[in-house]
């Protein structure tokens, strides 16, 4: 189950949101450059705009393109994400979760929630 916490959200001038980022170590078929950096980079572009505009991240979901991602992509999400100065807000994406499910235990998504790199929305009580 995951660890609830009464927290403070920062009030941002506004929202940067984006979805779908589907990251993942090894590089699609068709692919041409070095993927998981490409993302990274992506992620990085996103996190120096929202500092500069005072915007806060919302991710939609499917941060991962599967729920067992190499621990490297993990780690590097968690450096980029906690650069960011209001803690971003992600939903979670059926690609995030094991089998689609609603546990997110098991997930590298779960991972990130507990390293503080971003919030989740659960009801009125944040992950």
């Amino acid at each position: 189950m995951p660890v609830i916490r009464k927290t403070t959200i920062e009030i941002s001038e506004g929202f940067l949101g984006i979805a779908d980022i589907h990251i993942k170590y090894i590089k699609p078929r068709y692919r041409i450059d070095d993927y998981k950096e490409t993302c990274l980079n992506k992620i990085k572009w996103c996190v120096d705009y929202a500092n500069k505009h005072n915007l806060r991240i919302l991710i939609a979901g499917d941060i991962f393109d599967s729920v067992r991602e190499r621990i490297y992509i993990v780690n590097k999400l968690i450096e980029i994400l906690l650069k960011a100065k209001f803690t971003p807000i992600v939903g979670m994406g059926q690609h995030d979760l094991l089998f689609h499910s609603k546990n997110i235990d098991d997930s590298p998504l779960y991972t990130l929630l507990l390293s503080e790199a971003l919030l989740m929305q659960i009801g009125r009580a944040h992950v």
